[in-house]
């Protein structure tokens, strides 16, 4: 194996982890007999999705950074996508060192040969670069090194891609995450066979606690015996893309004092199941504490335009309360509380007791 198929295999290393690419950079300069390199993605606005230096201290490396992906970036829009140039090719020498880019950024990282490629440009103003630099004393690069760096530039640019689409991935779950641990809401991502795929940070503190949900034999279960089957079947309904009513996937979950029981949402998740194969994959939704009556009833008002009485009957029914208790605890009659649960149906568009409780659910999570 020669070098250029060594530093290729690391590179390709690098696309899964980010790792491996400190040991090809190491590569890179050992090949082009550099002093150091620099791989990078950036955005032209600040932003640097990726990283990986040789062999440049923090300081000198900071202000190259700056200097692509700030106002001196433009020397890289002369640079083909795809192409290798020496240094001295954009800007004759005489002229570079006088300029301030030079005597700021290059001269104290130790520069002043180089060779510059752009592997690739894409979207958003996203770009890479790939840069390797000798000092002002050492010998220009020739051609035949151009050459090897042109040779290992589309290995490089889908290298740089894949880790560019794992950055983003993995920041964009980052963020949902954490403003899902924002909210009074819990997510476990499992299978179809309740085997975990993700928990966000709420998830895994309830688990960790055994509060209703636990981990065992690698599946999720529920502690509550009755409440494991409701959701197993819950789960196997989603993930095969059950047509019926969306409140068949809405359960109560028994959990600990003081909260007693939660409300538990399951859906399928349709791009996650198409990127994973036949696998379908699912997501659980739990609150992670309850929402007090009083506060219910103002939220099913506006939702389904109930009176104060309806909406204050819904309310208890879906805190735990049967009819009789409510009509006393509001001072009606059982008849007129059968009235005002009629009217609930209509307006709710449900028929029976346990269909309302279950929308109330679904609109108490999502209608907050």
């Amino acid at each position: 194996m020669d070098d250029l198929d060594r530093i290729i295999d690391r590179v390709y290393d690098g696309a899964a982890n980010p790792a491996a690419w400190s040991g090809a950079m190491s590569l890179i300069c050992d090949t082009l007999r550099a002093d150091h390199a620099i791989a990078m993605i950036g955005d032209g606005l600040g932003a640097i999705p990726f990283l990986a230096p040789a062999n440049v201290d923090s300081g000198p490396l900071e202000n190259f950074v700056d200097s692509v992906v700030g106002g001196a970036s433009g020397w890289l829009a002369p640079i083909p996508t795809g192409k290798t140039l020496n240094f001295d090719s954009l800007m004759p020498r005489q002229q570079l060192v006088r300029t301030q880019f030079f005597n700021d950024v290059i001269r104290p990282m130790g520069g002043g040969r180089a060779v510059i490629s752009v592997p690739f440009r894409g979207d958003g103003a996203i770009f890479s670069c790939l840069v390797a630099c000798r000092s002002s004393t050492g010998a220009d690069f020739d051609d035949d090194t151009i050459t090897l760096v042109d040779r290992l530039l589309p290995h490089v640019r889908r290298a740089l891609v894949a880790r560019l689409g794992i950055e983003r991935t993995a920041y964009g779950a980052a963020v949902a995450f954490d403003a899902i641990d924002g909210a009074d809401l819990a997510v476990a991502i499992v299978h179809d066979d309740m085997r975990p795929v993700a928990f966000s940070c709420r998830a895994a503190e309830i688990l960790a606690a055994g509060d209703g949900l636990v981990i065992s034999g690698r599946q999720l279960t529920a502690k509550n015996a009755d409440d494991d089957r409701a959701l197993q079947r819950l789960v196997r309904a989603a993930a095969a893309n059950d047509s019926r009513a969306p409140v068949r996937y809405t359960m109560r979950l028994t959990r600990r004092a003081p909260h007693s029981c939660g409300s538990v949402i399951v859906r399928r998740l349709e791009g996650a199941t198409a990127a994973n194969g036949a696998r379908p994959v699912v997501a659980i939704y739990f609150e992670t504490s309850e929402r007090r009556p009083a506060d219910l009833s103002a939220l099913l008002a506006t939702a389904f335009g109930l009176t104060p009485r309806e909406a204050a009957l819904a309310a208890a029914l879906a805190a735990g309360s049967n009819l009789v208790t409510v009509a006393d605890a509001l001072g009606m009659g059982i008849g007129t509380a059968r009235n005002h649960l009629k009217a609930i149906f209509l307006k709710t568009d449900t028929r029976r007791q346990g269909q309302l409780i279950a929308l109330i659910a679904q609109v108490k999570r999502f209608g907050a």
